[in-house]
């Protein structure tokens, strides 16, 4: 498989308005479930899991 080095975007005449709301919504999940920084077994769930 080859991955491209680069990717010419010139074109482009609008802002990528929904990949940063995807970006902004899944930080703001994150965030309200580990419970603002107390929820340590959220944080670390993905150890006990395999």
């Amino acid at each position: 498989m080859v991955f491209p080095l680069g990717d010419d975007n010139s074109d482009r005449a609008s802002f990528p308005i929904v990949n940063v709301a995807l970006i902004v919504v899944n930080g703001l999940v994150f965030v309200l479930l580990q419970g603002m920084g107390n929820n340590i077994g959220f944080t670390y769930a993905f150890l006990h899991s395999a």
